[in-house]
């Protein structure tokens, strides 16, 4: 039987006990018939037969079928391995996608089945990232409570730009309850009108809130910028008109003379 030296490396990058067994018996070896490979590797002859056959389909090693002789198999240059784990990144990249692009359904149906508000708890810069993909898959208007505190993450500010360019090629209009800019409204006020933002403005000492609050498709986003970064993205029907009455409460109360075209802030 041959020394196992490089089985849990081959586990740990995918293939399982039994395989990775197989496998390092062929590396070490010349063509052999699976009688020979099952004593090598300790593996029964049955399974054997079986993962042979998995380990040929993953492209990792070969059969050779020779007239009046008995099968062999032998292992293929070990950069196929690299191969099938950049076959299986890209799998699971696409598998991502796809359930991105159906989870928000997804979720509203398991609330609407089991009465339930879908919850989501993300920390760090991810999780706010995580938020963004949402907001475009969702692809509906946005009502956002601006917090002042963003403002003191610049680790955030290129992720910040990116969203907004996609969410105005998405044709996405904002509805933002801010602290004033530093910059006059002749300056931000041209640039909120091309990104489809349209803003109303609370005094810093009126709106201090440390979450910042976004309202979309049939959810509610806090984000915490007082301490650890923190979003939470519920999914609740009942929960997401709540918050929009609140905000339209507040947009309403602000006089019109303080309604701008102003530069989004997430």
């Amino acid at each position: 039987m041959t020394e196992p030296t490089y089985q849990h490396s081959l586990i740990q990058a995918g293939l399982a006990k039994d395989q990775a067994a197989l496998y390092e018996t062929l590396l070490a070896s010349d063509a052999l018939p699976a009688r020979t490979i099952a004593l090598k590797s300790g593996v029964s002859r049955t399974l054997t037969y079986k993962i042979l056959d998995e380990l040929i389909n993953m492209g990792i090693i070969e059969k050779r079928d020779e007239p009046k002789k008995v099968a062999t198999f032998t292992a293929l240059h070990p950069v196929a391995l690299k191969h099938l784990i950049d076959n299986k990144l890209s799998a699971a990249t696409d598998a991502k996608m796809a359930l991105q692009n159906v989870l928000g359904n997804l979720i509203s149906q398991f609330d609407t089945t089991h009465g339930q508000p879908g919850i989501r708890i993300m920390e760090g810069v991810a999780g706010i990232s995580e938020l963004y993909e949402d907001i475009l898959n969702e692809g509906q208007p946005i009502l956002l409570m601006r917090s002042p505190l963003d403002d003191t993450r610049p680790d955030l500010s290129a992720l910040i730009e990116k969203q907004i360019r996609e969410q105005r090629n998405a044709g996405i209009h904002v509805r933002a309850i801010t602290p004033p800019e530093q910059d006059p409204v002749s300056v931000y006020g041209p640039q909120d009108e091309a990104n489809l933002v349209e803003r109303r403005i609370v005094p810093r000492d009126q709106l201090g809130n440390p979450a910042q609050i976004v309202i979309y498709g049939n959810k509610v986003a806090m984000t915490a910028y007082e301490g650890p970064l923190i979003t939470t993205i519920v999914d609740n029907i009942a929960i997401k008109k709540t918050f929009e009455m609140v905000f339209e409460f507040m947009w309403r109360a602000i006089p019109d003379e303080d309604t701008f075209s102003g530069h989004l802030q997430h």
